[in-house]
C-alpha cells in the first residue's frame, strides 16, 4: 500500500513554490496530508487535508530569526511538537520537508514517531543570506546527521550540499516538474512590438538591474520592443527608477504581481524570456528558476546566465551568459530577435521537448514515488 506522506512547509504555499503544489497534486489525495506553520494563498492552491499549526505567525523577516533561535533551543518549538502531533493523528508513515528548514522542523517528529524523513533542498535553502556568518553545514547538523535522503534539483546544488557535510549516498536529484498541461506549446511567430519577459520576484539575485541595462543596449537593434516585468518585492522602487534613468519608462512595464493565469497568458503573448540570475552581494542565488522551465515549454527562447543549476534546465546552455553581463545578454536578446520562422520553431521544440523529458511533473512524481519506496 502506497504510505501516507506528510508535507512539511514553512507556509502552503507562496506564489513561488508551485513546484510543491504540482508535487502534492500529481497523487493521489488520500496518500498526502500538509503539515505548515501557516496557509496562505489558499484560493491559488487548493488542497483538502492541511494542518494549519501556527497560524498567527508572520512573514519571511520574523520566520528567519524564528528559524536561527529555534536552533539554539534545546528542546522542540510549538511548530515542532504541531508536526509530530498532527503527523501521528493522521498515521503519516513519511515525512517531506519543503526546504532545508522544514527538514530542521519535521527531525523531532521523525524521531519521536519512528518514520523516515526526506527533506528537499531548493537552493535558497543552501545558500540563504539568513544564516549570516554561518552557513547551511552549521545550519542542518543535526538534519545531515539524522535525515533519512535529501533530493535536490541539481547537480551544482548537489555538489555544494555534500560540501556542507551532507552524506553523498543518501543524497538523491529530483528535478523540478512542472504541469505540460498548464503551459501549451506554441512557436512563436513575431509580430511588433516585440515583447521580451521577465517574471521574478525583486530581489539582487533575480538580476533584473542586469536585464534593464541589458534592454537599453539591445533595444535600438530590436525595432517596436517592450520589456514586461512580472514580480514585486523590496528593489521595487530602485528598479523603477533606474528604468528613468535609463530612458526607458515608455517601454518597460512592471506589471507587479499577477494570478498564476494571468502569469501564463503573458507567457503565451510574449517572444523572449530572460533571467539574468547571479549571486547577490548577501551570498543568495538560485537553484533551478522554475520560470525557465515554464517558458521553454510554452515554447518560449530564454536568455539566462551561467548560474547554479541553469545549465542543466535549459535546451542551449552552449549559449549561456556570464553572471553581470548585460552585453552579453543584450546580444543573446538581438540574436534570438534576428532568428527566421524555422531557426525560431526548432529551437522552440528544442526547449519543449528538454521540458517534456526532463521536468513533466508525472516523471518527477514516479521518481518521488520510487524515493519514497526506498526508504519505506
Amino acid at each position: 500500500m502506497p504510505p501516507l506522506v506528510g508535507h512539511v512547509t514553512e507556509g502552503f504555499l507562496p506564489l513561488s513554490e508551485t513546484f510543491v503544489y504540482s508535487q502534492l497534486c500529481a497523487r493521489p489525495a488520500e496518500q498526502a496530508t500538509v503539515l505548515t506553520r501557516r496557509r496562505v494563498n489558499e484560493v491559488q492552491f487548493p488542497f483538502e487535508s492541511v494542518h494549519e499549526l501556527d497560524p498567527r505567525s508572520a512573514g519571511r523577516v520574523e520566520a528567519a530569526i524564528r528559524r536561527r533561535v529555534s536552533r539554539a533551543l534545546p528542546f522542540p518549538s510549538k511548530f515542532e511538537r504541531g508536526i509530530a502531533g498532527a503527523a501521528a493523528a493522521e498515521g503519516c508513515d513519511l515525512l517531506h520537508a519543503h526546504f532545508g528548514w522544514s527538514g530542521n522542523n519535521a527531525l523531532h517528529a521523525s524521531q519521536r514517531l519512528g518514520v523516515p524523513l526526506l527533506t528537499s533542498f531548493y537552493g535558497r535553502d543552501v545558500y540563504s543570506p539568513d544564516w549570516g556568518k554561518r552557513d547551511a553545514s552549521s545550519m542542518f547538523r543535526q538534519l545531515f546527521a539524522g535525515g533519512s535522503r535529501f533530493t535536490c534539483v541539481g547537480p551544482n546544488t548537489r555538489d555544494e550540499l555534500v560540501r556542507q557535510g551532507c552524506p553523498r549516498d543518501r543524497v538523491r536529484i529530483l528535478k523540478l516538474g512542472i504541469d505540460l498541461e498548464g503551459f501549451p506549446y506554441r512557436p512563436r511567430t513575431v509580430r511588433r512590438p516585440l515583447i521580451i519577459l521577465q517574471i521574478a520576484r525583486f530581489t539582487d539575485k533575480k538580476g533584473i538591474d542586469v536585464t534593464l541595462r541589458a534592454y537599453a543596449q539591445a533595444r535600438p537593434l530590436l525595432g517596436a520592443s517592450e520589456l514586461w516585468v512580472i514580480g514585486d518585492g523590496p528593489l521595487r522602487a530602485s528598479l523603477v527608477a533606474l528604468a528613468h534613468t535609463l530612458d526607458l519608462t515608455e517601454h518597460v512595464h512592471f506589471m507587479g504581481g499577477l494570478q498564476h493565469s494571468e502569469v501564463r497568458e503573458r507567457i503565451a503573448r510574449a517572444h523572449i524570456g530572460v533571467q539574468p540570475s547571479r549571486v547577490a552581494e548577501d551570498g543568495d542565488r538560485e537553484g533551478s528558476p522554475t520560470v525557465l522551465l515554464e517558458m521553454q515549454a510554452a515554447g518560449l527562447p530564454v536568455v539566462a546566465t551561467k548560474h547554479a543549476d541553469i545549465p542543466s534546465i535549459v535546451a542551449y546552455p552552449e549559449e549561456l551568459v556570464g553572471e553581470e553581463d548585460a552585453r552579453g545578454v543584450a546580444d543573446a536578446l538581438v540574436r534570438l530577435a534576428a532568428l527566421t520562422e524555422a531557426e525560431r520553431e526548432e529551437r522552440a521544440e528544442a526547449g519543449r521537448s528538454l521540458v517534456e523529458r526532463e521536468h513533466d511533473h508525472r516523471k518527477v512524481v514516479r521518481h518521488l514515488g520510487e524515493i519514497y519506496s526506498e526508504m519505506v
